[in-house]
């Protein structure tokens, strides 16, 4: 996968700031989250294998990411630089998120 853009609603990522979120999903979701993130995690990886540009997260899944995310940046932030490309697309992946959550609209991921 190239660059991957972000996107919810509203809000629009900084070009290619979702491009290490398989890295982020697994490392913040798939090794510590609950087991209902771990759903949404497993669904989203199976859903990146099949898709052939884009997936969808939609407003419940989203919401049920944001606390596995934000505990995850704020376990990276001590330790990454601020050129770390977790935390670029950390920052846009919450706030596509959070966006979601708000507007009820999905998350969208495009590669």
């Amino acid at each position: 996968m190239g660059g991957v853009n972000i996107s919810c609603g509203s809000f629009q990522g900084e070009d290619k700031s979702a491009t290490a979120i398989e890295t982020v999903l697994e490392e913040a979701v798939g090794q510590s989250g609950s087991a209902e993130a771990k759903e949404v995690f497993a669904g989203i990886m199976q859903s990146m294998e099949q898709a052939e540009d884009h997936i969808l997260i939609w407003p419940r899944e989203a919401r049920t990411l944001i606390p596995p995310l934000r505990a995850y940046r704020d376990r990276i932030g001590i330790d990454a630089g601020s050129h770390d490309p977790r935390l670029y697309c950390l920052i846009d992946f919450i706030k596509a998120c959070e966006t979601a959550d708000v507007e009820v609209e999905p998350v969208v991921v495009v590669w």
